[in-house]
């Protein structure tokens, strides 16, 4: 993440959940600067077709909030709802 971190426009989009909670990794995050999208659980539960077309759903608005979002910031996207949830510091 720190290699990223260093290069410009980079934004991570994870279903690795540990990154937000794992006191070390959170850290790494955070330190890099990188804004990040974390998958709730619930995508993990999901087979390809109603994964890939959920997530072609949500695309346009991860683009768009990856655009306004200060750099750093973490979101999850819930499989079901119509809001990102902010990742606390």
């Amino acid at each position: 993440m720190k290699a990223l971190g260093e290069e410009k426009d980079w934004v991570v989009i994870s279903g690795d959940l540990r990154i937000t909670r794992n006191p070390a990794e959170r850290e790494a995050w955070r330190e890099s600067g990188l804004t990040a999208f974390f998958l709730q659980k619930a995508w993990g539960n999901q087979t390809i077709w109603p994964f890939s077309s959920r997530f072609i759903l949500w695309w346009p608005r991860i683009v768009a909030q990856a655009g306004m979002a200060p750099k750093g910031k973490g979101f999850y996207v819930p499989w079901g709802g119509e809001r990102f949830e902010d990742v606390p510091r």
